[in-house]
């Protein structure tokens, strides 16, 4: 696996026939008190690395590699637990983490490892710091934990004065969810007019996998049009299949969303 590989899971929001976001405020309102429940006892914990020696840093990466070691944890077992601790963790600079738990992040390190052993982990996000803001190399959630986990990305960026940009590399089947947080397509805040209006017509479209994806005439529109214009994390990639040679969803598309983060 390479450090371009994005995973997010469970995340979609309802759409609507007309391709908009289709939410009534009863449902709304309902999924609001839900959300509330569900957050009620989840902790965060964020993690910056002194330095590849640091006991508490070795911790949290020990943690979360046993996690992704389980088809059922957090990674759904998609990620590969060897890639995490040899190259992501080893390039990282940051782990954010949702878990859940009782208590107070103030505890004892000794006694938060053990509420963290004891309570499931619901999501994490690897991060590298960059000169434009933070790459996320990584980033796992159980379902109904996805979009606060990347607020809290977004967070961090901004508290930390890293920058205004999020970038990542996205599989192709969860690029319209990306697009749904604000990500576009490129490495800058500017995106090509004619991928904004290819993107634009398929934003309502969602898939279980990148095959999925693939078998979608309009999608698959998007992704021609992306190759061409080398908005590829792989360049020398010249489809959009999952060719080891010379496809370009192999390593994804790579997306940036830019943030207005308050002085």
């Amino acid at each position: 696996m390479l450090s371009s590989l994005v995973f997010l899971f469970g995340l979609f929001p309802v759409w609507g026939r007309s391709g908009q976001v289709g939410l009534s405020s009863s449902f709304l309102d309902v999924r609001e008190k839900a959300k509330g429940n569900l957050m009620a006892s989840v902790k965060f914990m964020e993690t910056v690395k002194a330095s590849s020696s640091d006991k508490a840093w070795k911790s949290q990466t020990a943690r979360v590699t046993r996690q992704v070691k389980h088809e059922g944890g957090v990674c759904r077992g998609l990620v590969s637990a060897q890639y995490l601790s040899d190259e992501a963790m080893e390039n990282a600079d940051a782990i954010l983490m949702l878990y859940e738990g009782t208590g107070s992040l103030e505890a004892k390190s000794a006694a938060l490892r053990l509420r963290l052993k004891r309570n499931g982990l619901k999501a994490f996000a690897v991060l590298q710091h960059t000169k434009e803001g933070v790459y996320v190399d990584v980033i796992c959630a159980q379902k109904g934990f996805g979009a606060e986990m990347m607020r809290r990305v977004e967070t961090y960026t901004c508290d930390h004065d890293l920058g205004g940009q999020m970038s990542l590399s996205s599989l192709t089947h969860v690029i319209t969810l990306y697009r749904y947080f604000g990500f576009h397509h490129g490495k800058t805040c500017k995106e090509d007019p004619e991928v904004s209006a290819v993107a634009s017509a398929v934003r309502h479209l969602k898939f279980p996998s990148g095959q999925a994806a693939l078998e979608s005439p309009d999608f698959c529109r998007l992704l021609k049009t992306l190759v061409p214009k080398k908005l590829v994390t792989k360049k020398a990639c010249s489809d959009i299949s999952f060719d080891e040679t010379t496809g370009c969803a192999v390593d994804g598309y790579p997306m940036t969303k830019c943030l207005t983060c308050a002085s």
